[in-house]
């Protein structure tokens, strides 16, 4: 565990000004505070001297670079207190172009409203123009949402990348009062029907998480550059001043099941360390139907699993007939769900 200084005294000597000056940090998770006291002679030149060091200093916490321009996620410092709060670091996996499969207009409507909004952000501003931008992704669970969060991630270098999924919504403040200290800023917020549900819906007293998204999001000055992305399976019971007001979402875009010739990209991808022959991505990509990239990926999964308890070495149309058997007919409506095979007539 890294060491850091709780308490410090330091005398020095500037501009002929002796100075003393005491930096204090508490270790108290319930009330935790940082505190500098300056002490010079007498005098105006002195005091202008201790105003002007506390502001040198200030300058100095706000442009500090150890998680600037980081991938971050906010956790509880210690299981005994559910207020104290710690950054941290995600490792980056980096995802490319290559690796998002999915229709080519969304992908664009998508990059539009996300890197080519960041690209032209400070043009923008110029004009007038707010820095601010929120995205709402939605669609079934498995189509590839979170697969398009962590492709904007990896390319957003420069930028402070928040991730909230709902166990941090609590640090919701904190978070944003991080991110104005940490611009340019991405604040990605999982799964927000769970924090955004439509007032008239949600239990009595719950509604205090929205109402601070909903100010947070409308309260930042017009040039703060902060780009919000939030994502839902259920876009239906968001709140409406949320959903249907730009200024917080300002563009919508909807992750579909794939095509055919899109689940024939994602079947090839799924089973690279195996190999799967042409005849057979396009009979089972056409034998799927409207099924999720993740029904995909486990359908080869367990068709890779019935080929190495037959010692087989190459994937047959019978270990693909056999796994979708078990997925979707032997788990009845309720598994098939599960496993987003509904569009292959089981529901």
């Amino acid at each position: 565990m890294a060491q850091a200084l709780l308490r410090g005294l330091w005398l020095d000597e500037q501009e002929d000004i002796r100075y003393a000056m005491l930096m204090e940090c508490n270790d108290n998770p319930w009330e935790q505070e940082f505190r500098v006291e300056v002490a010079v002679p007498k005098g105006d030149q002195a005091e202008r001297f201790a105003k002007a060091l506390l502001d040198q200093m200030i300058k100095a916490g706000d442009s500090a670079s150890t998680h600037r321009g980081r991938v971050l996620t906010p956790r509880k410092a210690s299981s005994h207190y559910e207020t104290a709060l710690d950054l941290q670091r995600v490792p980056l996996d980096p995802v490319t172009r290559d690796d998002v499969i999915m229709d080519h207009r969304t992908f664009e409507l998508f990059d539009m409203n996300t890197l080519g909004f960041v690209a032209q952000a400070k043009a923008m501003a110029k004009l007038g123009f707010s820095g601010r931008k929120g995205v709402l992704l939605y669609g079934p669970p498995g189509t590839g949402k979170t697969l398009l969060v962590r492709y904007l991630v990896s390319q957003l270098d420069g930028y402070t990348r928040f991730i909230l999924t709902p166990e941090s919504f609590g640090f919701f403040g904190e978070i944003m009062e991080a991110a104005r200290k940490m611009l340019p800023a991405l604040i990605v917020i999982e799964d927000a029907d769970l924090i955004a549900e439509d007032r008239n819906e949600c239990a009595p007293g719950a509604s205090g998480l929205l109402n601070q998204l909903l100010n947070e999001m409308d309260g930042l000055t017009v040039d703060a550059p902060i780009l919000f992305i939030l994502t839902t399976n259920r876009p239906e019971v968001l709140e409406p001043a949320l959903a249907s007001r730009p200024g917080r979402i300002d563009q919508a875009i909807e992750i579909g099941l794939p095509a055919e010739h899109e689940r024939r990209l994602l079947l090839a991808r799924f089973a690279k360390s195996v190999g799967l022959s042409e005849e057979i991505t396009i009979r089972v990509s056409r034998d799927t139907g409207d099924v999720s990239p993740a029904f995909l990926k486990e359908l080869v999964r367990r068709a890779a699993q019935g080929m190495l308890i037959e010692h087989e070495t190459k994937l047959a149309a019978r270990h693909f007939e056999d796994a979708m058997k078990d997925m979707v007919k032997g788990g009845g409506k309720v598994g098939a769900q599960l496993v987003g095979g509904k569009g292959m007539g089981f529901l």
